[in-house]
């Protein structure tokens, strides 16, 4: 299932930019995946600095 098939249909532009705003921090600071040894992409990023 992917991520956005989880939330409720933005009705608003309002509610689109949370939605668009939460999927980004989600991406980048919680989404954790094997191709990364398990790290977010921020750990990830961090570990290449």
């Amino acid at each position: 299932m992917r991520w956005i098939d989880r939330h409720a249909k933005p009705v608003t532009y309002k509610e689109l930019v949370a939605l668009v705003e939460e999927g980004i921090n989600y991406f980048n600071q919680l989404d954790r995946s094997p191709a990364r040894n398990d790290l977010t992409p921020a750990e990830y990023w961090n570990e290449a600095v």
